[in-house]
C-alpha cells in the first residue's frame, strides 16, 4: 500500500527548545554589579553548543558593542522604555511570540504574569526591604518600591530562586522562610576576560578606593583611615578615589592634612578602566559594612592588589591568602590594615587560582535549567 504524500507544509520540523533570559539593564552604559556578573557567565554560555536556543532580552542601551559578542545567544533589544514598563508589559508580550520552556530574570525582579512558562529568578540581595542608605532622588524612591511589592507578592510563584552567597541565603529565608526548598547558590565570578584584557604591570605603589554616597559602603571611615595613616607615616605615592562624593567627603578632603600626596578623582568607570585602575594600584582598600556579595575584593585581589576590608565580605571567604586583610569599620583599624599592606614585602607570593570561574557558573545554572527542557 502507497504511504500518503506529505507536502512539504505538513512535515514538521524538530526545533531546539527554546529558553528566554531577561537582563534588562545589560546595555546600559554604568553598569552595576548585577550587569556586571551576569555579562561573565552569560558569554560563557554563548561559547556552548547547547541543545537548546537562547534568547537574551535587554533594553536598548548605550554599549551596542556588548551585542557582537554574542555568537550564540540571540539578543532581542527593546525600544529605550522604563524599566517597570519594560518587564511588566514589554517583556511579557515578547513571551508569547515562541513556546519558551522557561524565563531565568536575572535582576532581582519578574514581571507579575507570565503565561505557563516556569520563571526562575536571581535575587542578589534584599537591600532594598533595608533602611534607605543614601539621601534619595523620588526616581530611586520608586525603584525601591517597585522592587520590595514585586518581591513581596512574585517570589512564591518563581519555580526556584538563586541567590548569591549562603549570607544572603540565610537573609532571604529569615524574610521568607517558605522559600527554603527552592532556594540555592550560585556565586557571582571575576571577569576572566577582563583580567586577560587588563595591562600585567606590577605596581608597587598607589592606594585605590571606590566611594559611594550610601552609608553601608562606609566610605566616611575609609577616607578619615586613609588620612590617619598618612599622619603615621603612610607614603602610598598616589591615591586613586573612583566614584560618588558626598557633600561630607569633599569638606573631608578639603580639609584632610594628606601631606601633599596627589590625590587623583575619577567618576565612574567601565569595567574595563576598572581593571586597569585595580593594576595600577599596590592597595585596594574596600571598607564597605554590607554586602551580597562583594565582587571588586575579587576582582582587585586577582589583579594583583592587596585587599584591606572592613567586615566579613562573602566574596572573601572564597579566597585564603596574606594579601586580603580583615579588620573592621573603624577608621583607626583600617589604617592600622593600611599600614600593613603597604609594609608587607611578600609580593612573591603566589595568587591562588580563581575559585569559581564563569564556564563553572554558566555550567550551574545548565543544571538548573535541564528539568525544564523534557
Amino acid at each position: 500500500m502507497l504511504k500518503p504524500h506529505r507536502s512539504a507544509t505538513q512535515t514538521r520540523i524538530k526545533l531546539k527548545p527554546l529558553i528566554a533570559i531577561e537582563a534588562q539593564r545589560l546595555l546600559r552604559r554604568d553598569k552595576h554589579g548585577l550587569e556586571t556578573a551576569a555579562i561573565s557567565w552569560l558569554l560563557a554560555l554563548d561559547e556552548l553548543d547547547l541543545p537548546f536556543e537562547i534568547h537574551l532580552f535587554v533594553n536598548k542601551g548605550p554599549d551596542e558593542e556588548l551585542k557582537t559578542r554574542f555568537k550564540r545567544i540571540r539578543v532581542i533589544s527593546s525600544p529605550p522604555l522604563p524599566y517597570a514598563i519594560w518587564e511588566q508589559i514589554w517583556l511579557p508580550r515578547q513571551l508569547l511570540k515562541q513556546p519558551y520552556k522557561l524565563l531565568h530574570a536575572t535582576a532581582n525582579t519578574r514581571p507579575l504574569f507570565v503565561a505557563n512558562i516556569p520563571v526562575l529568578l536571581t535575587l542578589h540581595d534584599l537591600i532594598f526591604f533595608e533602611a534607605e542608605q543614601r539621601p534619595a532622588s523620588l526616581y530611586h524612591r520608586l525603584g525601591r518600591i517597585y522592587r520590595k511589592l514585586l518581591v513581596k507578592h512574585t517570589l512564591h510563584k518563581c519555580r526556584q530562586v538563586f541567590t548569591v552567597s549562603s549570607e544572603e541565603e540565610n537573609r532571604i529565608k529569615c524574610l521568607f522562610p517558605k522559600l527554603s526548598s527552592k532556594l540555592s547558590v550560585i556565586p557571582n565570578v571575576v571577569n576572566e576576560h577582563q583580567l586577560r584584557q587588563s595591562p600585567k604591570e606590577t605596581a608597587v605603589d598607589g592606594l585605590l578606593m571606590l566611594l559611594s554616597r550610601e552609608r553601608r559602603k562606609n566610605s566616611t571611615a575609609g577616607l578619615e583611615a586613609i588620612a590617619i595613616a598618612i599622619r603615621s607615616g603612610l607614603q602610598p605615592g598616589h591615591i586613586t578615589l573612583v566614584g560618588e562624593f558626598s557633600e561630607k567627603n569633599e569638606q573631608f578632603l578639603e580639609t584632610a592634612p594628606l601631606m601633599g600626596i596627589k590625590v587623583n578623582r575619577l567618576a565612574h568607570l567601565s569595567a574595563e578602566e576598572l581593571f586597569k585602575q585595580y593594576r595600577k594600584h599596590k592597595v585596594f582598600l574596600f571598607p564597605s559594612l554590607r554586602e551580597s556579595f562583594g565582587l571588586p575584593v575579587l576582582e582587585a585581589f586577582f589583579s594583583g592588589c592587596r585587599v584591606v576590608l572592613a567586615a566579613e565580605i562573602p566574596s572573601a571567604g572564597l579566597v585564603s591568602s596574606s594579601r586580603l586583610i580583615k579588620k573592621s569599620g573603624d577608621p583607626i583599624d583600617l589604617a592600622l590594615g593600611l599600614m600593613t599592606a603597604f609594609e608587607d614585602q611578600r609580593d612573591s607570593e603566589e595568587i591562588p587560582p580563581i575559585p569559581f570561574t564563569s564556564g563553572q557558573q554558566a555550567e550551574a545554572y545548565l543544571i538548573q535549567y535541564q528539568p525544564y527542557l523534557q
